[in-house]
């Protein structure tokens, strides 16, 4: 099968065996399969047959409880018979019969081999519905055509009794250190897969470590709201560190070994003296949690990721935030310095990689691909490349000079959590949720020989990729001044009458050029509704803007105090300084009430670019401001975006579903709906691609996808 699946098991049972259907549940969740069970999905004012419907048609496998009690149920008949509709034979053995009593099976289920659950033989047979439940295991690697190194050198599978939330390898690559859910941090040995020591004292789960340099001591930071030093060999606590009024996500060693920093979900950094077990530092700013932080080579920044969306810059000899890095739109999970401290990577939750320039705090690349969060990030010894681990069970290698993605390396069957480069760079270390742990071969990736690098980039990528800059303009101002007409006239060239915009409403604006390295160059044109009770919402999609128009009524009479009130709310809704260019709208209808010199001269005052009249009913000036927007935006500021062309083409054809007028479809809808609409190579995708797509869409707001009935709103902006 390629289909890939949100959940692994959904759990078909009558209300009467709730108990043992739970057990079963909590087992195969314990042995790190995802399970749709009613009371773990459902809540409050959810739909409940259009959730189980969703719950079936995102589950791989479906396993029913058969009973006396379901035989009797018509909800346990209804899903059955919705799954095997699918696949009436069962032939992909997606339909796993648990036979809970000895009442007689009817019709056509009697046909299927069940395994016996009878409470004297569950023990025994759990083994086979573990089995039966488990994702099939991956081939190892998919690397750009035409290559067939093995590059996973070695699989690893940890004897594991719980979830592990992140890893530390030892420098040989022999030994890892684990951090788990069951409250210890364990010692493997990599060689044989076995346990050589747990250590245990914390109260709550452990979810972050750090080895320290002669690899006799580790920092573990805990759920239970502090940080421990252990012995790795004997376990034996040393220190602990107090003073977070939160969980402990993350602890990173200074390399002078006398010290460490912490980020917690107190939304502080705090810079902890070793010896002595005091804070030296407490780092405020971000406004959620802390989870991820790097320290430059020197030692004199560090940089934190929070939920908040943003990385901070820290000076830790004045404890002064210089940056604050402002684009993921959602929490920043892995971070990474450059050598040279110039520049950092970040991953987020929100499925991409973005590269900073640290000198300006301005991000230079994003980097999409990944269909799921980025859990982990590491960058190679030479700098050139990076390795990106995430919920997706894929790693992503990276050429960063270029932006392009030259392989995802598949093989793990549980999200990763970590990812870490070799001294040399030769090899890579890979660790996944549930214990498994790959050794990657990256010479390939990473040779010096001029002839092996271009081979690799001659090859045909796979996927295909995209590369483009994506600039962002807003047309603002009161209700009822021709913005919505504007942005027709602009995009499309076209005019019609229309309503006054509630909201807001976003298209794309496809140029006909791309800059002289072929990357492409697009226009997000945001017109947004001009009630005034909307212009603090509006506020909220206004970062990254590289270009402002303020539309106005030339008939106004308090002209210039509401041009001054929009003047100011644009300033204040922006972290940085955007061009901006006054537009009289609709004069078709009436000239100017003041003399043209007067709105010249407020404009000069305001620093606005350019002042033009229009009408978008006679495409009067229309051109002129097109042209005016196309050369007042800095291009070389915005970030270059590379893309899956699965990705963009999806994109695409979402945002001309938005232009058509669609509203609200269902997800099953939309897939069938750009399955029809994509070229014959791209029709058959995955779901987590959808889905990965409608995440990138969701973070400006373009669209959302709903928590509840499995709907997607491709018009957010009618929601004040």
């Amino acid at each position: 099968m390629t289909e890939e699946f949100r959940f692994d098991v959904f759990i078909s049972y009558s209300s009467k065996d709730k108990a043992v259907a739970r057990a079963v549940a909590e087992r195969l969740r314990t042995d790190g399969l995802k399970i749709w069970l009613d009371e773990w999905v459902l809540k409050p004012g959810d739909n409940i047959p259009a959730k189980i419907e969703e719950g079936l048609e995102h589950s791989r496998i479906l396993v029913l409880c058969m009973s006396r009690n379901a035989f009797g149920s018509d909800w346990s008949q209804l899903e059955a018979g919705t799954f095997r509709f699918r696949d009436p034979l069962n032939k992909e053995r997606r339909f796993i019969p648990l036979r809970l009593d000895d009442a007689p099976i009817k019709g056509s289920l009697a046909q299927f081999l069940y395994i016996n659950w009878s409470p004297t033989e569950r023990e025994q047979e759990y083994a086979k519905v573990l089995e039966a439940c488990s994702p099939p295991v991956k081939k190892s690697l998919i690397l750009p055509t035409g290559t067939n190194e093995q590059t996973s050198v070695k699989i690893i599978q940890l004897m594991l009794v719980s979830n592990i939330n992140s890893y530390v390898f030892s420098q040989d690559g022999k030994r890892a250190l684990s951090a788990s859910t069951d409250k210890t941090v364990r010692l493997w040995d990599l060689e044989t897969g076995r346990c050589l020591n747990a250590l245990k004292g914390h109260s709550g789960h452990v979810w972050s470590v750090a080895w320290s340099t002669d690899q006799q001591c580790v920092l573990a930071g805990s759920w239970d709201k502090t940080v421990r030093l252990l012995d790795v060999k004997t376990g034996e606590r040393l220190r602990e560190f107090k003073g977070h009024s939160g969980s402990v996500k993350v602890v990173v060693w200074n390399s002078d070994q006398d010290s460490f920093l912490s980020g917690a979900d107190d939304h502080t950094v705090r810079v902890w003296d070793l010896h002595n077990a005091v804070e030296r530092q407490i780092l405020k700013g971000h406004t959620d949690s802390i989870l991820s932080l790097a320290l430059s080579a020197d030692q004199s920044h560090a940089l934190s990721g929070s939920k908040d969306n943003t990385l901070r810059l820290w000076n830790l000899r004045t404890g002064r935030c210089e940056h604050v890095l402002k684009g993921h739109s959602d929490g920043v999970m892995s971070l990474a310095f450059s050598a040279n401290q110039s520049h950092a990577l970040s991953g987020s939750y929100d499925n991409t990689l973005r590269l900073w320039d640290l000198r300006t705090g301005r991000c230079i690349r994003v980097l999409e691909g990944h269909a799921d969060k980025v859990m982990s990030l590491a960058l190679s010894p030479d700098q050139r490349h990076a390795l990106s681990a995430s919920s997706d069970r894929t790693l992503r290698i990276w050429d960063l000079e270029t932006g392009r993605c030259l392989g995802a390396l598949e093989g793990h069957t549980s999200g990763l959590v970590t990812v870490t480069w070799s001294a040399d760079g030769s090899q890579a270390f890979s660790g996944d949720s549930r214990g498994g742990i790959q050794k990657w071969k990256m010479s390939k990736f990473v040779s010096g020989s001029h002839v092996e690098r271009a081979a690799v980039r001659g090859l045909q990528q796979t996927p295909e990729q995209s590369q483009y800059t994506n600039a962002k303009v807003l047309l603002v101002g009161e209700s009822g001044v021709g913005k919505t007409g504007l942005s027709k006239r602009l995009v499309m060239d076209v005019w019609e009458p229309s309503d006054s915009t509630i909201g807001a409403w976003a298209t794309q604006w496809k140029l006909p050029v791309s800059s002289g390295e072929g990357v492409e160059r697009e226009i997000w044109l945001w017109d947004f509704g001009g009630q005034a009770d909307q212009r603090l919402i509006h506020q909220l999609y206004m970062d990254e803007t590289a270009l402002a128009v303020l539309v106005f009524d030339g008939q106004k009479e308090d002209l210039f105090e509401t041009l001054g009130q929009w003047d100011r709310d644009l300033t204040r809704a922006s972290r940085k300084e955007f061009v901006k260019l006054l537009v009289a709208g609709r004069v078709d209808a009436g000239g100017l009430r003041a003399s043209r010199s007067e709105v010249e001269k407020f404009a000069e005052e305001r620093k606005f670019r350019a002042f033009l009249e229009t009408s978008a009913k006679k495409n009067q000036g229309c051109e002129e401001l097109k042209q005016a927007i196309l050369a007042s935006i800095d291009w070389d500021e915005i970030p270059c975006r590379t893309t899956e062309v699965l990705f963009k083409r999806l994109k695409e054809e979402i945002i001309r579903l938005k232009d058509e007028g669609r509203v609200l479809m269902r997800f099953k809808e939309l897939r069938e709906t750009l399955q029809m609409r994509l070229p014959g190579g791209l029709k058959r995708f995955a779901d987590e691609k959808l889905r990965a797509v409608l995440t990138l869409l969701a973070g400006p707001g373009v669209v959302w996808e709903l928590a509840f009935g499995s709907w997607v709103l491709l018009q957010p902006e009618r929601i004040n």
